[in-house]
């Protein structure tokens, strides 16, 4: 009980730091600078098809498996076209871009790696991102071999803010929520992770919501935390 009325006032604790043995990243927006490049793409899909650029919506589908972001897109927009194949089309413009120009990374990601590394705290993955695009964009940034354990938003029925993703990461981790945290950049991301009973920490990717969760500007001042 302590350590979720901790989670909800955004209060610290230097005893559940000292606790911790396990850290959960998100991927897009988090530890890459792809949510920005997602939305570019977003803009000249839609456009492509006829259909309004609504920002809302673009904010909204943040941090979202396949199944939540086809919900939400047909709660936006009116239309009989697939979102299917427009989401495809919209993440292969983006893999395009990537695999040309080369994976954008966040800063203070590696610092924060090799500090976890380091000092024997396991790693997860947990991103709403499919095992495919996932895993190539860690080999394109070099850091596959970090993790401990990855989970997938191909492998979950519910996607964040739903918790279960991060259930899973705990559970791939054998470790409980009182031994790890969540990083994120998303609301949604953020609602899951205190669903879920684990203390997040917000680094914000240029969109700003209300939350509790403590704010951090970069991925580097995480190393502070421990």
């Amino acid at each position: 009980m302590e350590f979720l009325l901790l989670i909800l006032s955004g209060k610290q604790s230097s005893h559940l730091i000292k606790m911790l043995k396990g850290v959960i990243f998100d991927m897009d927006g988090l530890m890459f600078d792809t949510e920005r490049l997602s939305s570019k793409m977003w803009h000249k899909i839609l456009t492509k098809y006829g259909l309004p650029i609504n920002e809302e919506f673009i904010i909204a589908i943040r941090g979202l498996n396949f199944n939540s972001s086809k919900e939400l897109f047909y709660k936006y927009y009116q239309t009989e076209l697939e979102f299917k194949k427009i989401k495809d089309e919209k993440n292969q413009m983006v893999f395009d871009y990537i695999t040309s120009h080369g994976i954008p990374v966040k800063e203070g990601l590696y610092e924060l790696l090799d500090f976890l590394k380091k000092n024997k705290i396991k790693i997860a993955l947990a991103t709403s991102s499919s095992r495919a695009v996932a895993n190539k964009y860690l080999e394109l940034a070099g850091i596959d071999s970090y993790f401990n354990a990855k989970v997938f938003g191909d492998e979950v029925s519910k996607g964040k803010p739903d918790p279960e993703i991060f259930l899973k990461a705990l559970a791939k981790l054998h470790l409980t929520c009182d031994e790890s945290i969540v990083l994120e950049d998303s609301k949604n991301g953020i609602n899951a992770a205190v669903s879920a009973g684990i203390r997040p920490l917000w680094i914000p990717d240029g969109v700003y919501f209300e939350t509790k969760a403590k704010r951090l500007k970069s991925l580097k001042e995480v190393i502070k935390e421990f």
